[in-house]
């Protein structure tokens, strides 16, 4: 059987009980507390495949539980050329913890004469690219800049700094002037008319071809919902909840929780076809690794703790930029 999980729990005896259900009924499945199933981390709202038998009072007794997943095997594309993609996230032009110093080396570097950032013709920025107004209370005493069009401009004036051969592609986050519920659309005209013509904006999340390879871009506000739902995850570990999104074949799997998903008659956070790079943001922490030939890619902020991370010990690891080969795939991490 095939459903979408509507409950899960765990009875006195060590059973796990899902409720799974589609559009006509709900099925109860046990994962007995003897089987190597009882220690898997079932998530609200994900859809799962389940082999079993069924008792002669309609419970499945599970077997084995089915993820949709990527396929085992997959290559990556490779370009001719060695052109290269960096990605950055949350930038937060406007806060008074934004790092000026180190925008300022990175620009630098990407505008000089290293053979690595000469070959960088892609910049992908996904989400939270200015701090916001208004985002949480008292956010207006720390910020910088005030007005939202102002923060929009300032960003403008720093990416039209960044050397003409990249072309620049911005997607929006929960701190940017677009509707919170995802799917996010790109920024409206009135932000996009502040920028020069070599920067794309795109919605979040989006799938962006850039000479051949397919780029999932999404900024990552789900990893909320991920952290406080799987035991293990957290926030410094934000590949594990990129990988458990593909596994889930889904950016926003869980309904109701700190992700506001808007009500649209198609669901635009399923990820329909396999990418060859997968990035996200959102946390303000940094990472490169591989799932089944995708290439992963946690982008960094540029941004400081701030006071909110501070009083929770979330330690950030900004102004380190992620650049992918996309001749190989190869990625690294340049600090800055």
């Amino acid at each position: 059987i095939i459903g979408m999980v509507a409950d899960v729990r765990t009875t006195k005896n060590g059973h796990r009980i899902l409720e799974l259900e589609d559009d006509t009924e709900r099925v109860p499945v046990l994962l007995p507390a003897d089987s190597p199933l009882a220690s898997e981390t079932v998530v609200p709202d994900e859809v799962v495949g389940i082999v079993g038998t069924v008792n002669g009072k309609g419970l499945v007794i599970a077997a084995s539980l089915v993820r949709p997943d990527l396929p085992t095997t997959k290559a990556f594309p490779g370009t001719p050329g060695h052109a290269r993609v960096a990605f950055m996230s949350d930038i937060h032009v406007g806060s008074r913890t934004f790092l000026d110093e180190k925008w300022s080396r990175v620009s630098e570097w990407l505008g000089g004469a290293d053979e690595v950032a000469q070959s960088i013709r892609y910049l992908v920025v996904s989400g939270d690219v200015v701090d916001g107004i208004g985002v949480y209370p008292r956010q207006d005493e720390e910020l910088t800049i005030d007005d939202i069009y102002g923060q929009y401009e300032a960003l403008a004036g720093m990416i039209s700094a960044l050397p003409d051969r990249l072309a620049v592609v911005l997607l929006p986050g929960n701190h940017d002037a677009v509707r919170p519920a995802e799917p996010q659309p790109a920024f409206p005209t009135s932000i996009q008319k502040l920028f020069d013509s070599n920067v794309i904006f795109a919605g979040n999340p989006s799938v962006l071809s850039i000479e051949g390879v397919r780029i999932l871009a999404y900024h990552g506000r789900s990893m909320d919902d991920l952290v406080s739902s799987i035991p293990g995850l957290s926030y410094q570990r934000p590949l594990d909840g990129m990988k458990a999104m593909l596994r889930m074949r889904h950016l926003a799997p869980i309904y109701g929780g700190k992700t506001p998903i808007a009500p649209e008659a198609e669901d635009h956070l399923i990820i329909e076809d396999v990418p060859d790079i997968f990035v996200t943001g959102h946390v303000h922490a940094v990472g490169v690794d591989q799932y089944r030939g995708v290439v992963l890619v946690n982008a960094s902020t540029w941004q400081a703790q701030t006071p909110y991370q501070k009083m929770r010990n979330i330690q950030p690891a900004p102004a380190r930029l992620p650049i992918v080969d996309l001749a190989t795939g190869q990625a690294v991490i340049r600090e800055f």
